[in-house]
């Protein structure tokens, strides 16, 4: 079961990612998205209709995460409160899809594809843990490997 879990989560990464390309910036890896949300064509968060749990703001005494109900997120360093990165996301029941931007331009491949991370997540309490499922982006891995707290 888990292995069929994980297959269809890789698949549905595959296809959003596939399907998030606009075109390349002439060969740098930062193109402008005209500050559009790369994955609002996907609608996979606006149809499954349910409160999304992310909403809020979730800190672990190093870095706060705050989810917005415009499918927007941010991160910050919790003791200083510098912007770690920005972006969007979306969900399809316990997978959420991240693409990160950076001054308001989401961040792609020389090939135009936004460069997006896909994660499983568990709320239980107040606490938020994220599992990857594939994320290219180390930095980004690392910051939400970490469990929050509900503030």
């Amino acid at each position: 079961m888990k292995i069929r879990n994980t297959l269809a989560v890789l698949l549905t990464t595959l296809v959003v990612v596939s399907s998030l390309a606009c075109g390349s910036d002439g060969g740098g890896n930062i193109a402008s998205s005209n500050g559009q949300n790369p994955l609002e064509s996907n609608n996979l968060s606006s149809t499954t209709n349910f409160e999304n749990p992310l909403i809020g703001t979730w800190g672990n005494g190093g870095y706060s995460l705050t989810f917005k109900s415009d499918y927007t997120y941010s991160c910050n360093l919790s003791r200083d409160g510098i912007s770690e990165g920005s972006g969007s996301f979306m969900i399809s029941g316990n997978v959420v899809i991240f693409a990160v931007a950076v001054n308001n331009n989401y961040i792609r491949k020389d090939d135009g594809q936004v460069i997006s991370g896909s994660y499983t997540y568990d709320i239980c309490g107040n606490t938020l843990t994220f599992s990857p499922v594939l994320d290219l982006c180390r930095d980004q891995a690392n910051i939400l490997c970490l469990s929050y707290q509900k503030k």
